[in-house]
């Protein structure tokens, strides 16, 4: 029989630690090192680059990439060596050296899955794992194994999840700086439009000074130049009065009726005329407020428009966001207040007190709703935008177009109510009394009742549907009609 070799002392186990991945924690397998230095199997390294999005160290988080990896030939060559050393080491014992429990120097065998806890035979007698289940290790291991490649594979479609999500976000910076640049134009564009007007506002003032100005320039050119007139015949008179004082006496007197009749006809000069000066008032009065309520006038306002951040990808909401028309659907960036399940959006204010009024011109539309929809569902309820049942059950109140089997009619959204035996509208009035509970709907242009809510609303933003086009007709749009704006002048008390 071959003699055992003499007993050396082996490898240090921090030695052998040097040798382990930090990943696996096994020694390694095919050794890469790192731009900063760290060294693992290249399989290890490279599944955890699979879920990142920027390839970095798994130790220390620096910035890698899959070009930097270099085989690190020391270390291989140490562990093949460790490996040998031990494959060696077991040939003369006959195996590995077994772990063994501490109390009762045994081998493990059995595994509490209570405790979950290595047991050897004589732990199995324990008090403290009586009555308990005890397995096989070997058994433990494989089924442990099974559960862990299980959570592998869910911890991969985590990471899967976090890169969707990753990406959406990618999307909507994308989208916002994209919606950052069309709305600085837009706003430019409006702003340019008030200058605009301020422009040939003033312009058309100043015009309008000019021109009297100019007006009341000529009249006093006029008036000067008759007054000039009447001094150069004056002065003629004068000179020719001295010449005939000069006569002797009988020519004199026989020219003084004539002389008389003439001098009596000189005329006077006229007094000053009223209204030479430029009207001050009529150009500095109030200019400002003036200006101000002429521009009021050529301005749209509306009570609200539509929230594009809330429109479902059918529609296609206008730049002035006061129309909006079902264009059929796009995929529109993420948005959890976005409508996904149907064509719908919402108007950018919320209600929760007071009175408002609006209405709606649905036209030729032949599918719509028109009302308001809850913004706080109840707790542990759904949001409008995840909700598949939009009635007032789920918070959503408001009158509509549907298709019925002679007709279109129109109905409400309390399944409960029968449809409204009225004249289809083609524009809506709403009305809402939040302290009230109160929410009615009109016909605009008939001015008749169609039909009130009563309800604790709460927190409501009005709620839209606009339905696609039956056959192969243009889409119509649904619009917000402009408010009528009154001035109210008092005096400052």
């Amino acid at each position: 029989m071959e003699p055992a070799p003499a007993a050396s002392p082996g490898p240090s186990r921090s030695f052998k630690e040097e040798l382990l991945c930090a990943v696996c924690y096994d020694p390694f397998r095919d050794a890469v090192t790192l731009h900063c230095g760290h060294n693992f199997c290249r399989g290890c390294v490279s599944r955890c680059w699979e879920v990142q999005t920027t390839p970095t160290c798994p130790v220390c988080k620096d910035r890698a990439s899959p070009a930097d990896l270099r085989t690190n030939h020391t270390l291989n060559n140490l562990v093949e060596k460790l490996l040998r050393e031990e494959a060696e080491g077991a040939r003369w014992t006959g195996r590995r050296s077994p772990r063994l429990c501490r109390p009762h120097r045994g081998q493990f065998s059995l595994f509490c899955l209570e405790d979950k806890e290595l047991l050897c035979c004589s732990c199995q007698g324990d008090p403290k794992h009586q009555g308990h289940r005890v397995q096989p290790v070997k058994d433990t291991a494989h089924d442990f194994r099974a559960k862990c490649k299980n959570m592998e594979h869910a911890l991969r479609e985590k990471a899967k999840a976090f890169w969707t999500v990753r990406r959406s976000y990618e999307a909507i910076a994308k989208h916002n700086q994209v919606e950052a640049a069309w709305l600085e134009a837009r706003i430019r564009q409006e702003f340019d439009k008030l200058r605009e007007f301020l422009r040939v506002e003033e312009r058309a003032t100043l015009d309008a000074m000019a021109e009297e100005s100019r007006q009341k320039q000529l009249l006093v050119d006029e008036k000067m130049k008759h007054l000039a007139e009447e001094t150069e015949a004056l002065a003629r008179e004068i000179e020719r009065l001295q010449m005939e004082m000069k006569e002797d006496d009988v020519s004199f007197l026989m020219k003084h009726k004539s002389r008389k009749r003439r001098l009596f006809s000189t005329v006077e000069p006229e007094p000053i005329q009223s209204g030479m000066l430029i009207d001050v008032c009529k150009y500095l009065d109030s200019l400002r407020y003036r200006v101000w309520k002429k521009m009021i006038a050529s301005i749209e306002c509306v009570p609200f428009s539509f929230d594009p951040s809330t429109a479902a990808g059918w529609l296609s909401v206008a730049d002035s966001l006061t129309s909006v028309t079902n264009h059929g659907y796009r995929v529109q960036v993420e948005n959890p207040e976005r409508f996904s399940s149907a064509p719908c959006l919402l108007g950018s204010r919320v209600f929760s007190q007071g009175s408002h009024v609006w209405e709606v011109a649905t036209g030729g539309l032949q599918s719509w709703r028109v009302g308001v929809v809850r913004v706080q569902s109840e707790a542990g309820g759904e949001g409008h935008a995840l909700s598949c049942y939009h009635d007032s059950r789920s918070g959503f109140w408001y009158v509509c177009r549907t298709q019925g089997v002679d007709a279109d009619h129109c109905a409400t959204s309390d399944p409960a109510i029968a449809p409204l035996p009225v004249a289809m509208p083609r524009r809506l009035r709403v009305e809402l009394e939040c302290e009230e509970g109160e929410l009615s709907f009109y016909d605009a242009e008939r001015h008749c009742h169609l039909y009130t809510f009563h309800a604790r609303f709460g927190e409501v933003r009005p709620y839209f549907y606009i339905g696609g086009t039956r056959g192969d007709g243009s889409p119509e749009p649904l619009r917000i009609c402009p408010l009528r704006i009154t001035i109210k002048e008092e005096l400052d008390s």
